[in-house]
């Protein structure tokens, strides 16, 4: 089941800027990769912990449906258990499918009550 919150994500109109920003707050730049025409960069408290911050910068305009750029994000250990908790409680996974993201990491998307977006990411510590 869901552990703690791992990160929350951010839509922002100029990363470097708001990698500085947040440096200020004691976070760190640790991952900066160019995936699906974002730049996405993942900061950490320089003390540990979660949940990290997660700045994505679009080269796009993105479409409504697109709108995983915001999003607050779960951490569990066993993805395919906790989809099968969710659905026991009603929960539509969207699209009904398990992505990987850029780092191999599998992850499922829900909708809120007010279709605010949810990240379901499935740790991988145990690797």
């Amino acid at each position: 089941m869901i552990e703690c919150i791992d990160h929350i994500a951010i839509k922002v109109s100029n990363l470097l800027a708001s990698i500085h920003f947040y440096r200020k707050f004691g976070f760190e730049d640790i991952e900066r990769v160019y995936f699906n025409h974002r730049q996405i960069s993942m900061l950490e408290h320089k003390e540990g912990g979660t949940p990290k911050i997660e700045l994505i910068q679009t080269d796009q305009e993105e479409p409504p449906e697109g709108r995983d750029s915001h999003h607050l994000a779960f951490l569990t250990r066993d993805l395919p258990e906790t989809i099968s908790h969710l659905k026991q409680q009603d929960i539509v996974i969207e699209k009904s499918m398990i992505r990987t993201g850029f780092n191999g990491t599998r992850f499922i998307f829900i909708y809120g009550p007010d279709r605010e977006v949810i990240q379901i990411v499935e740790s991988t510590a145990n690797e």
